[in-house]
């Protein structure tokens, strides 16, 4: 249970460090400085997630709450990941875009196995 006790913290690191970095977010030159912190959380989400498919835990509860994590996790990547091409590019109609699709991602990751 250790394992993934840290790989769960290594997903919440990641999560939290993106939020916190978008908060610091005030103008799109800010988003540009932000893309090297955005890009290092995402690749710190991505090894975690990867690694929680590579076993299981002896623990239905926990199990339950590892396999939604693999299940959610790589699509709200994917997401995040399109957001960061998109502020690379400044593209601000493909962040708009994007925002329903990302907000329900968000959505049914943080709902955890029970669920919106």
């Amino acid at each position: 249970m250790g394992v993934y006790a840290g790989d769960l913290t290594d997903v919440d690191m990641a999560l939290s460090g993106f939020g916190v970095a978008l908060e610091a977010v005030g103008t799109p030159d800010d988003l540009r400085r932000q893309l090297p912190a955005l890009t290092a959380d995402l690749d710190r989400f991505d090894a975690a997630v990867a690694r929680m498919q590579r076993y299981t835990v002896n623990n239905a509860a926990v199990e339950q709450q590892r396999a939604h994590v693999v299940r959610t996790g790589p699509r709200l990547s994917e997401l995040l990941r399109r957001f960061v091409a998109a502020a690379e590019e400044g593209d601000t109609a493909a962040i708009q875009a994007l925002v329903p699709e990302l907000r329900e991602a968000i959505r049914a990751f943080a709902a955890g196995p029970e669920g919106p």
